[in-house]
């Protein structure tokens, strides 16, 4: 199925054309209605032609969702080319969760193949969220700054995501996964409506992480997060410190970016 173009801004023209610069790669932008989150990105790698940004077109305009995607190549070109890395998760982290599923009450009694499948999807959500939330955090700064009139957009998309980020908090959400798992889960997502409610003004997305007991460790992330330069060259850092503090050194790699 063809996937459909979608009109944009000027200053969404502008950051492509900043990404295409910087990398030396196209970008292909398209609508994906298909896609379970707001918009994806997957860069170019291996000689592929362009970096694939895909953006649901179910919140109306996407050009909050495709700068903030692009955000990450920029931070992530924006220094020198010995000291790129990508971010791959480890068989000892795998290993660790699949034992915490197998150790899991309920879900010990699963079949080893849905066992197999659920150690898949924890282990790379969880990883997901570490690399891309304390950076992505960084990159919301930034678009929140420099683009007043991404705002609404800002907002709406932020908004949806807290949504999202609220229903773990079901009780059967969390009388269902392991301890470890969901606990850095939730921290994070307490550190990102902390943070957004500090940006945006109070919001209260953090009142219901705070209800749940996850407000400490989330700030504590949120520290992290402040007392860290801002600058691209310092998100390594910044990404394994939360590591550190959630428990979670040893269960992803840093390699060197492969153009």
């Amino acid at each position: 199925m063809e996937v459909p173009v979608i009109e944009l801004r000027p200053e969404t023209q502008d950051i492509l054309r900043r990404v295409e610069e910087l990398t030396g790669v196209p970008v292909d932008v398209a609508a994906d209605s298909t896609q379970s989150t707001l918009a994806s990105m997957t860069p170019a790698r291996g000689g592929a032609p362009a970096h694939l940004i895909r953006a649901n077109p179910s919140l109306g305009e996407p050009d909050y969702l495709i700068i903030y995607q692009c955000g990450f190549l920029l931070r992530q070109y924006a220094i020198p080319a010995d000291e790129r890395w990508d971010f791959a998760g480890t068989a000892q982290g795998r290993d660790e969760v699949g034992r915490l599923v197998r150790r899991s009450g309920q879900l010990a009694q699963l079949p080893d193949t849905a066992k197999q499948q659920l150690t898949q999807q924890l282990f790379d959500g969880l990883l997901t969220q570490l690399r891309s939330y304390p950076i992505g955090m960084r990159i919301d700064s930034w678009i929140h700054e420099t683009f007043p009139n991404l705002a609404n957009l800002q907002r709406d998309a932020i908004a949806h995501q807290q949504q999202e980020n609220q229903s773990v908090l079901r009780p059967e959400i969390r009388s269902f996964a392991p301890k470890p798992v969901y606990d850095a889960n939730v921290t994070m997502n307490a550190a990102y409506a902390i943070f957004c409610d500090r940006v945006f003004g109070k919001m209260g997305y953090s009142i219901p992480f705070r209800s749940a007991g996850f407000e400490k460790p989330g700030r504590a992330l949120v520290e992290i997060l402040q007392s860290t330069p801002d600058d691209p060259t310092s998100d390594r850092s910044l990404v394994d410190s939360w590591a550190e503090n959630l428990g979670l050194s040893g269960w992803y790699q840093w390699i060197p970016l492969q153009s």
